[in-house]
């Protein structure tokens, strides 16, 4: 199933992938195990859950300069 996205194509930014994080926290305290996965709130979840894994696999990918 292809991936879609709606506003935000991706994370560009750590400012960015900052906020995503934190809206999944805030998410995660509202849905459930119970919550049906047409909710909204369990939507944004895992939207926002796949643009930070997305984020973070590139991240993963770039070598880490060391000051």
């Amino acid at each position: 199933m292809p991936k879609i996205y709606i506003g935000m194509v991706q994370i560009k930014s750590e400012q960015q992938y900052k906020a995503a994080c934190n809206r999944i926290n805030e998410l995660l305290k509202i849905v459930g195990n119970d919550t049906p996965a047409d909710d909204k709130y369990m939507l944004e979840l895992d939207l926002i859950s796949d643009l930070v894994a997305d984020f973070e696999e590139k991240q993963g990918d770039q070598p880490k300069t060391e000051y």
